[in-house]
């Protein structure tokens, strides 16, 4: 016999379930946020990064062209410069453009000043690298922003162009203080910063002033000049960790058009994240309210849903804890797997109530037959005593006998009397005789009917053995169907988790009434055993009654011998004396068999008394029986 060892907590069934359906949509709320977020996230750095270089691309064009109007001022002043008023047209080209000083330096050394009041008595332009390298490349060119030397917080870069005849070089200086201005209020997503450096790394413009002029990789030694490449040329801000304050940015790049300068821009990834995390703690809230709700109202639809279950088991409970009362019926209001189940349970309690009602009815039965058997007993006890005390006064009177015929030789007178004594007590013993063997074959004939009762007891206890197996095939039927309840549960998924609990519950119940089964059958078994024992005791009993019965037939022919001898003697008084030893060898004879059937009374009694013992027993054990019959109410 298999049975399910079922472990576990002592949780209910529907706090498993709730704890189920908690973590069930806690997991989806989890994920859908978790990927509401994820894609928000998403989209957000995708909206800002689109945005941020939208703003990159107008703001490199816009300085563009900025910084090419004022090439081509100076450029229109080298083409002129030779047609007309030199000073004139420097102080236009300087007003025109907003420039900080426009000049010409001629190949012969003489420089001219938008500004007349520069003395450039010590001053060779044709030993700068400026005049040099324009003449040289023969193209407008620009210096590389620096301070002026008339003002120190300036900061400027040169624009220069030979003359077509190439006896000079136009150039002007061109503050780009505005130009920073410009830069630092550039207005980026997520309060990002823009830096605009030139192609060799230099800063010349910075959210913090003091790193002017100062190398980028000096200041943020990630932007190294292999990056800062790999950043103009990508098409996507880039994730970049800062090792200065360890943080992770989005960087991106544009160059400036007409020029060797390019902005770059920073945003930093926790203030672009910033509006998502708090629109996810606003979205919590609501959420965890929501998922409170639900919770009550699936206990609520949970405790309506159990309420047939519960009834079930509170049914269960009273038979078990309480006096097995079988008249429990549970009305299935639906016919659902719980109704099934309250149906099998009223089929499963019909069954056991009849089954119970036979077993009281054939206990009472057992009851009854064993007090008659035990009274019976008591009877053939009290007969079979009697016959022992009147087969003691047939040993007397034999021994008496053979006193009397020892003494035939010496007092032939009274022969004929102590004949007709002997007569009379052979006569009598006959009769006594005749009662034993009636009484003897009474106890067998009672004996047999004791086996009946018995035979048909063990043919009730195997109907019962039938039964049990029909109830232990039933509840083993009601097993498969709770493991295929359990395997279609699986089969669903998380959907199908509480009917997979709801399955369990069923084989539990199932294995419930296999156990009792087998403790009903364990019982049978048992009680069959005992009336076996009985069979074989009353079998055995029947045997020595009719061994009795032959014995007191033996003893019945030699009282009718014992008859005749004296017949003889009454007719041969004169032939007493010559015949006195055979007739105290007969009279041996007698005597040795009477002592022989008072040896088997006394072992009849034994026995009887052992009968008794067992219809005692049996007595007993029918009361027993009765007894457990009584705790169910039926």
């Amino acid at each position: 016999m298999r049975s399910l060892n079922i472990q576990g907590s002592s949780m209910s069934l529907k706090a498993k379930l709730l704890l189920s359906i908690f973590i069930f949509i806690t997991i989806i709320i989890t994920t859908l946020t978790t990927i509401t977020y994820i894609t928000q996230k998403n989209n957000l750095h995708s909206q800002i990064h689109s945005e941020t270089m939208n703003i990159g691309k107008v703001q490199a064009e816009r300085f563009g062209e900025w910084l090419l109007l004022h090439k081509d001022i100076v450029n229109s002043l080298a083409q002129d410069i030779n047609n007309g008023d030199v000073i004139f047209a420097l102080q236009q080209a300087q007003k025109i453009g907003e420039l900080q000083l426009t000049y010409f330096a001629e190949n012969n050394g003489r420089m001219r000043d938008s500004d007349t009041s520069i003395d450039r008595t010590a001053y060779d332009p044709l030993t700068k690298s400026w005049y040099n390298n324009a003449l040289e490349k023969n193209a407008l060119m620009t210096t590389t922003p620096s301070y002026s030397a008339s003002s120190k917080d300036i900061l400027r870069i040169m624009i220069v162009s030979p003359t077509p005849s190439k006896n000079g070089v136009v150039g002007a200086n061109l503050p780009i203080d505005s130009l920073i201005k410009k830069v630092n209020h550039i207005q980026l997503p997520a309060n990002g910063k823009t830096i605009l450096i030139h192609n060799n790394g230099i800063i010349l413009a910075h959210y913090d002033p003091d790193n002017t002029l100062k190398p980028i990789s000096e200041i943020e030694p990630t932007l190294t000049t292999t990056v800062l490449n790999k950043i103009m040329n990508a098409n996507e801000m880039l994730n970049i960790t800062f090792q200065s304050d360890h943080e992770n940015k989005s960087v991106w790049g544009s160059e400036i058009p007409n020029s060797d300068w390019s902005l770059v821009y920073i945003l930093e990834q926790k203030k672009i994240d910033a509006p998502l995390r708090d629109l996810l703690i606003n979205n919590l809230i609501p959420a965890v309210i929501l998922l409170l709700i639900s919770l009550v109202i699936t206990a609520l639809l949970i405790g309506f849903l159990l309420k047939p279950l519960n009834d079930i088991t509170n049914s269960l409970r009273k038979i078990i804890e309480g006096e097995g009362d079988l008249t429990q019926k549970i009305t299935a209001k639906y016919m659902d797997e719980i109704g099934l189940l309250a149906t099998y349970f009223n089929t499963f309690i019909e069954g056991m109530h009849t089954m119970i009602s036979r077993l009281r009815d054939i206990s009472i039965e057992l009851e009854i037959q064993s007090q008659q058997s035990l009274k019976n007993t008591n009877l053939s006890k009290i007969n079979i005593q009697d016959q022992q005390d009147e087969i003691n006064l047939i040993a007397i009177a034999i021994h008496e006998m053979a006193a009397t015929t020892q003494e035939i030789a010496y007092n032939t007178e009274n022969a004929a009397k102590e004949a007709n004594n002997a007569v009379d007590f052979s006569m009598n013993s006959a009769s006594k005789m005749n009662e034993s063997q009636q009484a003897i074959n009474d106890l067998s004939n009672k004996t047999k009917t004791a086996m009946d009762v018995v035979y048909t007891l063990n043919i009730h206890s195997q109907n019962i053995s039938t039964i049990l197996s029909t109830i232990k095939n039933i509840s083993e039927q009601t097993n498969l169907l709770a493991l295929n309840a359990a395997i279609e549960a699986a089969r669903a998924g998380e959907h199908g988790r509480g009917f997979s609990v709801v399955a369990d519950e069923v084989r539990m119940l199932s294995q419930r009434t296999h156990a009792s089964t087998e403790e009903i059958q364990t019982t049978i078994e048992a009680l069959q055993a005992i009336i076996q024992n009985a069979i074989d005791i009353i079998d055995e009993s029947h045997s020595l009654a009719d061994n009795s019965v032959s014995n007191v037939q033996h003893v019945s022919q030699s009282l009718t011998v014992i008859n005749q001898v004296i017949d003889q003697i009454n007719d041969m008084t004169t032939t007493i004396a010559t015949s006195a030893e055979e007739q105290t060898a007969v009279t041996n004879e007698i005597n040795q068999n009477t002592l022989a059937i008072r040896d088997s009374t006394v072992s009849l009694v034994a026995d009887l008394i052992n009968a008794e013992e067992q219809s005692s027993r049996l007595a007993d054990l029918a009361n027993n029986l009765k007894q457990e019959i009584a705790h169910f109410k039926l």
